[in-house]
C-alpha cells in the first residue's frame, strides 16, 4: 500500500486545498465541457439563476402530439442530469431552480428548453464559484 498523496479530481469534481487547509470543490471543467456541448459559450450572461420571464406552468406543455414528439428531439433530460450533477456537492446556487423547472420533464414545452438555457447562461457566468469547506463565515471566493 501506499500514499498517493491528495487526488485532484474525483467523480469530475476538482478538489483543491488553499494555504490556510481549506477544501475547495468545483465542477468548473465538467460544466465548460455542458456549456460548450449545448453551444451557450457566447451568450449574453445573466446575474441571476432565474428569471422573471420563467414560465413554469402545466398551461405552458404541449398539448397536441406532434409538439410533444418535436420536444421529445430536444436533450431535455441530457440537461437536467446535468443539473442535478452540478448540484451535487458544489453548485448549490442553482438547486432550488433546478428543482422547479425538473417539475415538467414528462411533459416539457419550448419555454422550459429556454429556461434552461437561461440557467446554462447564468452558469457560464460564474463558472468560477467554488464550494467552500472550512475557514470563517466572511470569506469569499
Amino acid at each position: 500500500m501506499k500514499d498517493l498523496e491528495t487526488t485532484k479530481r474525483i467523480l469530475g469534481i476538482e478538489n483543491k486545498r488553499d494555504k490556510r487547509r481549506k477544501l475547495l470543490l468545483s465542477k468548473e471543467v465538467y460544466l465548460k465541457r455542458v456549456i460548450h456541448r449545448f453551444r451557450m459559450s457566447n451568450a449574453k450572461l445573466v446575474i441571476t439563476p432565474m428569471s422573471q420571464q420563467f414560465k413554469l406552468s402545466v398551461s405552458y406543455s404541449p398539448k397536441l402530439e406532434k409538439k410533444r414528439i418535436y420536444m421529445n428531439n430536444i436533450p431535455y433530460e441530457s440537461v437536467v442530469g446535468t443539473f442535478v450533477s452540478a448540484i451535487v456537492c458544489t453548485r448549490l446556487d442553482i438547486a432550488y431552480v433546478v428543482s422547479l423547472v425538473t417539475r415538467f420533464m414528462s411533459n416539457h414545452g419550448r419555454s422550459y428548453w429556454k429556461d434552461f438555457k437561461w440557467i446554462l447562461i447564468y452558469i457560464e457566468g460564474y463558472l468560477g464559484r467554488v464550494l467552500v469547506y472550512g475557514g470563517t463565515k466572511n470569506e469569499t471566493h
